[in-house]
């Protein structure tokens, strides 16, 4: 068995399922096709499973498929990439171990697991993967890979045996570039059960970053660079009571890094000139492509991969900044930002990963199986994980398909990735506060809830995950979690935040994009305090400290996130769904969360 991270001792009464094989996490260990211990048993397996029963994966159809109902069905020679990716193992049992760690009174408290124990435990025997596998085979499929540490079999064919495979009708819009099954796919009641969720079957699944650019802002204050006055780390330092990090007592050394989730490659003089004009010390950059050799080069959101790495750094400068990069051109699903974060999970370099990113199109598997597999792994192997809420205030994302982009939502939504029980999603605020002209408590700035011209701090509830227990005994809560958890500054007007670009320093960007990655450093500041290399998942301990009012999180109480005519949430005294439970008194917090 491997040992724990760090300080951890060995896991004991960890076993493997009767006749399971311990899978090795690497990412470079691709299976082609279909591998089994026994060619004969895969193969009755597989003739059992063609022979019986299907089961309806529920869940697996986008919520707009409905639009393509009137659509043309798709070619039946039309070549389509899927991914299956298979459902966890024991999951009451994965529950209690994600309970426990968080439970001070519990043996298992922070005792975090390494991917292999994880895997061992909780992940597909290779058998499963095969069987499946060879089910694709039969059914018409090119298998491409069948990838362990990932939970993931990619495969192709053509749309006639994607429909007859699973039993879904597929149509197209009306240009036949975009399609969408309109029912939930089926698989043979033998293999139903281990499968966690299938992509691919239709085409509209999109990211798009939470960065806001504001070019020549009027923002106030404190920096002037030539003819903008905006924020930078120092005026957050102040703000938000962080001692500055000019030492190492207190800017994270010893926490192992923080990971970025980025789908574009970013210019690193940009992010030199960042550090120069705000003497911070040179940042311990690392660059992390997709393990399948793509590169997605610069591309239109640069600026949120700038955002991510320097306001990381600039939280805690003495942590080191990995940023995994994927690439959606050569992306086994079409969207690398899922590569880079599963690649961050299998490595578990990071204790703390800033996601900044909102979905849309999505399927609730693809959240919840999917995404959520992944983030409870994350979640047992100790590694914060901070998203960003959304720039849409209470309105959301959703798939437009004239414009096969993510658009402003015309009912509630929420970012669902951010709504995970096993992450902590960062709403926003804006403020107005000019230290230099009047020489004002910072400390007696009111903040708002984020909402202005560029966009609105992202609230609401989901459509997908229930209440998770640290949400228990708040006001208004019904049976749906509700995000945001805490918040930050983030309007790109007021105040407005300097960024690295093009080479030199410039204003302004903003979004809730600024404050997921600089949560990431608040965690490796506490990690520190903690004298551990990382410190896990921060939300029964901030949900602690802002119900028992501990100190530490400062309460929001003037604003909403009404936008797009979509009725929001307004701020109030306590927990909300506009800012959630606060905003940070860094140097408070940190030693509340220091506390034994």
């Amino acid at each position: 068995m491997g040992s724990r991270r760090g300080e951890h001792a060995k896991i004991t009464g960890i076993g493997l399922r009767c006749g399971a094989i311990a899978i090795a996490v690497s990412l470079a260990a691709a299976i082609a096709g279909p591998s089994v211990a026994s060619a004969q048993d895969s193969a009755a397996a597989s003739a059992s499973a063609s022979a019986e029963a299907m089961t309806t994966i529920a869940g697996n159809r986008p919520d707009e498929a409905a639009e393509f109902a009137s659509g043309p069905e798709i070619g039946a020679a039309q070549s389509m990439r899927m991914q299956i990716v298979l459902a966890l193992h024991n999951q009451g049992a994965l529950d209690k171990l994600l309970s426990a760690q968080q439970d001070p009174s519990s043996p298992q408290y922070h005792q975090w697991l390494t991917p292999d124990e994880f895997n061992a435990r909780f992940g597909p025997t290779q058998s499963e993967v095969s069987v499946v596998s060879s089910w694709l085979a039969r059914k018409g499929f090119t298998v491409q890979s069948a990838i362990a540490a990932r939970r993931a079999i990619v495969f192709s064919g053509p749309a006639a045996a994607a429909e007859s495979a699973f039993k879904v009708k597929i149509h197209t819009d009306a240009s036949g570039a975009l399609y969408a099954n309109l029912g939930d796919p089926s698989l043979p009641a033998s293999i139903a059960p281990i499968i966690g969720s299938i992509r691919g079957l239709s085409n509209i699944l999109r990211a798009r970053p939470n960065a806001r650019v504001v070019p020549n802002a009027s923002a106030m204050p404190e920096v002037r660079i030539g003819s903008s006055t905006a924020f930078g780390p120092n005026d957050l330092y102040t703000f938000y009571d962080q001692t500055p990090p000019s030492s190492s007592s207190n800017d994270g050394s010893g926490a192992d890094c923080i990971a970025v989730l980025e789908d574009s490659d970013f210019d690193g003089p940009s992010v030199a000139a960042f550090d120069t004009q705000f003497s911070l010390p040179s940042i311990n950059l690392t660059r992390k492509y997709s393990s399948n050799g793509g590169k997605p080069g610069f591309n239109l959101d640069e600026p949120e991969s700038l955002l991510d790495v320097e306001y990381a750094h600039a939280a805690a400068p003495g942590v080191p900044v990995y940023a995994y990069i994927g690439d959606d051109a050569t992306s086994s699903g079409g969207i690398g930002l899922i590569d880079a974060g599963v690649e961050a999970v299998s490595d578990d370099t990071c204790g703390a990963i800033d996601i900044s990113f909102s979905f849309c199109g999505g399927t609730k598997r693809f959240y919840s199986h999917e995404l959520g597999g992944f983030l409870k792994q994350a979640a047992a192997q100790g590694q914060a994980v901070f998203v960003a809420s959304g720039d849409e205030g209470a309105a959301g994302l959703e798939f437009d398909t004239a414009t096969n982009t993510c658009v402003e939502g015309a009912i509630a939504n929420v970012n669902e990735m951010s709504a995970d029980p096993h992450v902590t999603a960062v709403g926003g605020t804006q403020f107005n506060a000019d230290f230099a002209s009047s020489g004002i408590d910072v400390g007696n700035v009111a903040e708002s809830v984020w909402n202005d011209g560029s966009g609105a701090s992202g609230g609401g509830n989901s459509r997908i995950f229930h209440k998770p227990a640290y949400q228990n005994g708040i006001a208004g809560l019904k049976s749906r979690r509700a995000v945001p958890d805490v918040s930050f500054a983030a309007s790109p007007n007021t105040p407005g935040f300097f960024w690295g670009n093009g080479g030199r320093v410039t204003c302004c960007i903003g979004g809730t994009s600024l404050g997921a990655p600089y949560w990431a450093g608040i965690a490796q500041l506490a990690a520190q305090r903690k004298g551990r290399p990382r410190i896990g998942n921060l939300n029964r301990t901030l949900y602690a400290i802002g119900k028992h009012g501990g100190g530490g999180i400062r309460d929001v109480t003037q604003g909403s996130n009404s936008r797009n005519g979509v009725p929001g949430f307004s701020a109030t005294p306590g927990y909300d769904r506009a800012t959630g439970l606060g905003t940070p008194d860094i140097d408070l917090l940190l030693g509340a969360i220091a506390r034994p």
